[in-house]
């Protein structure tokens, strides 16, 4: 091989030209911390693997088909289910639903399925992002800083961000909702004489059932708290880079994310910033 075509190897390809000439080549890469927005334990289960997040899924919809039809209220609603002492006090011409016809039954797990996708996707490109950001140089420089040590605030920035996104605040959150919802279930109780319609899961006649609905409601509304959590944090953080460096955003780079920063920087700093930032 001619020295021209080794130096074009050296250069373009330095992984195959180390592994052909047996030698260590000093790049000098910046390596950038990759973010795990799914460190935390309990994260880690659900949202690592869809099939654990389909096992849980599976678990409730299956326990709810069970408890309906023990109950009787899976496919029919028998008006004999119904205590004389309490059927006295039923409007007539009540409706019955039962579980197999309630559209909220099956809208929420489909719901559920699709948010989950969609999210666990959006957290899972996280760390790419960031490092398609840095490798673009989208970041010019820390304010008050020099270019040469960007990497190393960024790395910082990056790991305080995946502290703060695991941090066990979010559980916080997620209990609130938890117990919100609760909570929601046990005002919305209506006595019998008011109802219109007779539901699978009406505390007044089916106990078991509402049980269940609170056992498994509650807890879809702790895993979107999560996400709420972390969808918060990624604002802030994105919102804290506005602050801490100087952009050089570029409108027609193919990688598509400066348009992401111009609409995000648009809405969260001032206007006049925005235009400078953009005006390229």
């Amino acid at each position: 091989m001619t020295p021209i075509k080794e130096w074009s190897l050296f250069t373009c390809k330095p992984e195959i030209f180390k592994h052909r000439y047996n030698c260590v080549i000093d790049m000098k890469e910046k390596e950038i911390y990759r973010v795990n927005a799914f460190k935390d334990p309990i994260n880690h289960f659900i949202f690592s693997k869809w099939q654990h997040f389909f096992a849980i899924l599976l678990i409730f919809f299956s326990l709810q088909i069970i408890v309906s039809f023990i109950s009787g209220t899976l496919i029919k609603i028998d008006e004999s289910l119904i205590p004389e002492s309490e059927a006295a006090h039923l409007k007539e011409g009540i409706e019955f639903i039962p579980t197999l016809k309630y559209v909220p039954f099956f809208s929420t797990y489909l719901v559920s399925i699709g948010l989950f996708f969609l999210l666990r996707r959006y957290f899972l490109s996280i760390p790419q992002s960031f490092l398609i950001l840095f490798e673009n140089k989208i970041f010019r420089e820390e304010k008050g800083g020099t270019r040469e040590n960007v990497s190393i605030t960024y790395n910082k920035s990056l790991q305080e961000f995946e502290n703060v996104i695991n941090a066990k605040t979010m559980y916080v959150l997620a209990f609130l909702l938890y117990f919100s919802v609760i909570l929601f279930f046990v005002i919305a109780l209506e006595p019998t004489p008011k109802l219109d319609i007779v539901l699978w899961s009406d505390f007044n006649f089916f106990p078991l059932n509402w049980s269940v609905i609170i056992l498994t409601a509650p807890l879809m509304w702790f895993v979107v708290g999560i996400f709420i959590w972390k969808m918060y944090c990624v604002v802030s953080f994105m919102r804290k880079l506005a602050h801490d460096y100087e952009f050089d955003l570029n409108p027609y780079n193919p990688d598509g994310f400066c348009m992401y920063y111009c609409n995000y920087h648009f809405f969260s700093v001032p206007h006049e910033r925005v235009s400078r930032y953009c005006k390229e």
